[in-house]
């Protein structure tokens, strides 16, 4: 079990530096088989007040959003690039909250955050 010590906290992009890590897990049969799986995560806190306004990591946030409605219908055919595009647009309108419901994209959306 690792501890990180002085961790550093993750922000939206317009309020400071996304920090990640990479954890990574190996589990090992007496078989002789192995599994690896690696996840990246940032470590913050998110808090909704009762008046309705949200605070990452202690501070006051306010959430400029938009829905992020499907990549294209054929699940298939976003690519990075696509998703690339998409969260470019998506920055330029200064968002920095996006609220994805309809599918789960493929990973490289999710990388791209």
């Amino acid at each position: 079990m690792a501890i990180l010590k002085n961790p550093r906290l993750w922000w939206t992009w317009d309020t400071g530096e996304q920090n990640l890590y990479k954890a990574t897990a190996t589990i090992s049969s007496v078989h002789g088989g192995s599994d690896l799986r690696e996840a990246v995560f940032g470590i913050r806190s998110i808090v909704r007040q009762d008046n309705m306004s949200y605070w990452l990591n202690g501070r006051r946030l306010f959430l400029k959003g938009a829905w992020y409605p499907i990549a294209d219908i054929f699940g298939s055919k976003p690519t990075r690039e696509t998703y690339e595009t998409d969260l470019m647009l998506y920055r330029a309108a200064n968002l920095n909250h996006l609220v994805n419901f309809t599918v789960v994209e493929k990973p490289e959306f999710y990388e791209l955050l």
